[in-house]
């Protein structure tokens, strides 16, 4: 009898230890599992942050948080040209840009009564672009020009325009560096532009550009004429300009839609 009750008290010691063991690995099983599923949730959080921040454009020249790549470092003699016409229709490159950037723009919102610094990348660096309403913007047409410089890049001028006239955000733009000129034009026809979402830009400089030829000077001419007298506008005289080369570079660009003025 005493036998008995010493191997059922034996038995009985078991279970105890049993319901206090196995608990324990349980619970060091769950708290093993829910580190595990914490450090999975920050880095799930991290990666939609990650995804949620817009790509850095690769672009020469870039407005921050407004700025997609549709294609980077394109030249004049790859095809890359070629497809891209065939989504966004014929393309008003100049022939003698050898090297750019393909580009699309979203909305930049500015203050038109005040000084406005925009976070830009300029090759790659952060700088802030530094622009107010130009003096002769007196309609409010959905199309407005500005001036003004990069800070932090001495002598450096800058000239854009935001179109959103047709309801698509087109910008004109020319950069003066003290050895570069860099530009931001719209390629497309007017009415390639009404029926994208995204009209596409071209980023180039001057350091990707071939010398024109007089024959191109003088088509560019006529084609600035034409369009100066479709929007009844007065140029300035070259004299105002740091030399002929910008002038004919920003003023006679042949797919200029409107002049921008210091």
């Amino acid at each position: 009898m005493i036998k008995i009750q010493s191997k059922l008290l034996l038995v009985f010691v078991c279970l105890c230890m049993l319901t206090v063991i196995v608990p324990g690995v349980c619970a060091s099983e769950a708290f093993s599992y829910s580190g595990e599923d914490a450090l999975g949730n920050a880095s799930s959080d991290e990666q939609i942050e990650e995804m949620s921040q817009p790509a850095l454009s690769k672009a020469i020249f870039s407005i921050d948080g407004a700025t997609t790549d549709i294609k980077t470092d394109i030249t004049s003699d790859s095809k890359d040209t070629d497809e891209l016409e065939k989504q966004y229709g014929v393309l008003n490159i100049p022939s003698t840009v050898l090297t750019y950037d393909a580009v699309s723009f979203s909305t930049v919102k500015l203050n038109k009564d005040g000084e406005n610094s925009i976070k830009v990348y300029l090759y790659g660096k952060e700088y802030d672009l530094i622009l107010e309403r130009s003096n002769f913007e007196n309609i409010d047409d959905g199309i407005d020009s500005y001036n003004g410089y990069i800070k932090g890049l001495d002598n450096s001028v800058a000239l854009f325009t935001f179109d959103e006239s047709m309801g698509k955000s087109l910008v004109n733009g020319f950069i003066e560096l003290e050895n570069e000129q860099v530009y931001v034009v719209p390629v497309q026809t007017r009415g390639n532009v009404l029926k994208t979402d995204n009209p596409l830009h071209i980023i180039y400089s001057s350091k990707g550009v071939a010398n024109p030829t007089e024959k191109q000077i003088a088509e560019i001419e006529k084609i600035s004429s034409e369009n100066t007298n479709r929007l009844e506008i007065t140029l300035p005289d070259v004299g105002e300009f740091r030399s002929p080369l910008i002038y004919h570079q920003v003023i006679l660009h042949p797919v200029g839609q409107r002049f921008m003025s210091l």
